[in-house]
């Protein structure tokens, strides 16, 4: 041990637990730890090398404070600085070929953990597991249903093309079932908002040959672009999805979401013009949580002609309920033809 280290160390001894050390506790340390030094006629000079040498080793810092006796000031107190704790030791893992790219990270205790757990998931044949739902392979792997939709361990550092994924850990995303009911053999798809459209709809088209729908589905509100991608499940193949709800900032909102959410999935979807037409031609109702302001492009996932409608109903604070749109209408109507 350095006299610096030794003096540092004496100093914290001498402290009670406190960082600060005054001047006069300083020179007990000196006198005790040096004494030929500390009775010399340069003693102050020595000393003040001494807690120099301390400053640069980082072990103290001196206050700019001083007694002022010249030639040789020496600082009033000194604050202890706490020693830098060693960190944890790095694990060497010898990943899989899957994870080699695990190599080049600097990982967290938690990171490793997640890699630990995958490496070995691998060593005991994962890969050639059935594809299963992520939340079933997430409660496998790391004991969460919701691990791997949350990307657990970092998003942009664990998870990712070439990392963790879909392919590796041999999950699919499932999406959320819709409610549905079969009303006929087409290759279309009719998605409503509610609960009575839904009922009405399936009733009037269940009576009705010819019409293009293979089913009517629930889209439960704002869950509607959520669900959609659970077309792909259902017994026949849907070549195109026609959507109708509430005539309001929040129902337009949801069937703009349904229109991109059909376009991620490559199947043509849209809103169902004849529906959206014969709402608009209802009484609107005053509407107390209107917003006072709202996004004009709103109104475009309807047709050219509905617009300009759409939006006089939406700057006079009204709505339309797709409810205005009863059974009977829909029975008297032909308005399931797809143009």
């Amino acid at each position: 041990m350095t006299p610096a280290q030794q003096l540092a160390a004496d100093l914290r001894a001498r402290s009670a637990g406190r960082l600060r050390v005054d001047r006069h506790q300083i020179w007990e340390a000196f006198t005790e730890l040096r004494p030929d030094d500390a009775r010399s006629a340069d003693a102050r000079q020595r000393l003040a090398s001494l807690l120099n040498e301390a400053n640069q080793a980082g072990l103290i810092r001196s206050s700019t404070a001083t007694d002022q006796i010249t030639p040789t000031p020496l600082p009033c107190f000194v604050t202890l600085v706490s020693p830098v704790q060693p960190g944890p030791p790095i694990r060497r893992t010898p990943w899989r070929p899957e994870l080699a790219w695990a190599n080049r990270l600097t990982l967290t205790s938690k990171q490793h953990d997640v890699l630990d757990r995958v490496n070995r998931w691998l060593r005991d044949g994962g890969a050639d597991r059935p594809v299963v739902p992520a939340e079933e392979r997430a409660i496998e792997l790391f004991d969460d249903e919701k691990a791997i939709g949350e990307c657990v361990g970092g998003k942009t550092t664990l998870w990712g093309t070439d990392r963790l994924g879909p392919d590796l850990l041999r999950y699919e995303n499932v999406p959320m079932p819709f409610p549905y009911r079969q009303v006929g053999d087409g290759s279309r798809l009719l998605m409503v908002e509610n609960t009575a459209a839904f009922r009405s709809c399936s009733r009037a088209l269940g009576a009705t040959p010819g019409h293009p729908y293979f089913a009517v589905a629930f889209g439960q509100g704002a869950w509607a672009p959520s669900t959609l991608a659970s077309v792909h499940d259902l017994s026949v193949a849907i070549n195109a999805v026609d959507y109708w709800g509430d005539l309001d900032v929040n129902g337009l909102t949801i069937t703009r979401n349904v229109i991109n959410a059909g376009t991620d999935i490559g199947i043509p979807t849209r809103a169902h013009p004849t529906l959206w037409r014969l709402m608009l031609s209802c009484k609107p109702s005053t509407h107390s949580k209107a917003p006072r302001s709202f996004d004009a492009s709103l109104v475009e996932v309807l047709t050219p002609d509905l617009r300009p409608i759409a939006t006089r109903v939406l700057q006079a604070r009204t709505r339309i309920a797709q409810e205005r749109v009863g059974y009977e209408m829909l029975a008297a109507t032909e308005w399931w033809h797809p143009t």
